[in-house]
Formats: C-alpha cells, structure tokens, sequence
C-alpha cells in the first residue's frame, strides 16, 4: 500500500551536493558543517521516504512527503 523510494538517488560513498534549501528533515548532515550550503560530502546512507500511501479512504490527513529514515552526507 506504500511506495518507498530513496531521498538521494545516487549511490552510498558517492560524492552529492546538498542544495540551498535542502530538507532537514530528509538529509541528516554529519561531520565538518560549518557555513551555508550548497554543501558537498559523502552519501552514507540513502535515506528512505514515502513517495506513494494507497489506502481506503479515512478521516487521517495523508502526508505527500514522510521520511522514514533521513539520508546522511558526512561533509569533510
């Protein structure tokens, strides 16, 4: 009834850029942080959210954008 899909497409231990703006809740950053973004690291981990919920109809607000687990991009 879920569609999960991953908040970065690219492959773990890729170098990504994390964009002005970025969704703190989705992309967990680690490591040096230190100035504004675009900041770019290493891909530790995916992350994963709901892309997708398909269920009967109910009085709960559905959400378009639940992460599950946030990626995280250790910046050096």
């Amino acid at each position: 009834h879920m569609e999960i899909r991953p908040v970065f497409v690219e492959k773990e231990g890729t170098v990504v850029t994390v964009p002005p703006g970025f969704d703190a809740r989705a992309i967990r950053l680690t490591g040096n942080v230190t100035g504004d973004p675009p900041f770019r690291g290493i891909l530790r981990h995916r992350g994963w959210q709901v892309g997708r919920i398909r269920l009967p109809q109910s009085s709960v607000e559905q959400k378009n954008h639940w992460i599950l687990a946030p990626a995280e991009v250790e910046i050096e």
